[in-house]
């Protein structure tokens, strides 16, 4: 996917393209929550349905590495595509994520951006799991 020098994806604001190679494309870009540049590796659409491509995005990112070296836990949640009738959070309802994408999923309702958000929920499902004593 090509993005052009002053369009948005998401928060960032796209600048100048940096490089492209087998994983992706990689742009100079501003994140305009943060206010801060950054830069920006887009993945290519046949990446994304890659298991072994993804798991290299995410090696390469140096995510994990970082996050041992500061004790901390990287959550990788994931989701599915989805367009149609399913459950989102606990009740049923139309589910339009086309893409599987985490950033698209859960941005419902007026709870969303709470505690008891579907987002907010998962994570601490997911943190509850891995802090549960193991069994023999």
């Amino acid at each position: 996917m090509e993005l052009s020098s002053g369009s948005n994806l998401s928060r960032y604001r796209i600048g100048e393209k940096l490089g492209a190679g087998g994983m992706g494309v990689v742009y100079r870009a501003f994140d305009t929550r943060l206010e801060r540049p950054v830069a920006l590796k887009v993945l290519p659409q046949a990446a994304i349905g890659d298991a072994a491509r993804r798991e290299r995005f995410v090696r390469e990112a140096g995510y994990n590495r970082w996050a041992d070296t500061n004790r901390l836990i990287v959550l990788y949640p994931q989701t599915i595509s989805r367009n149609g009738w399913g459950m989102a959070g606990l009740r049923w309802s139309f589910v339009f994520n086309p893409r599987g994408c985490w950033d698209w999923w859960g941005y419902t309702g007026s709870q969303y951006m709470t505690r008891s958000g579907p987002q907010i929920a998962a994570v601490k499902a997911m943190v509850d799991h891995l802090a549960a004593p193991r069994g023999s």
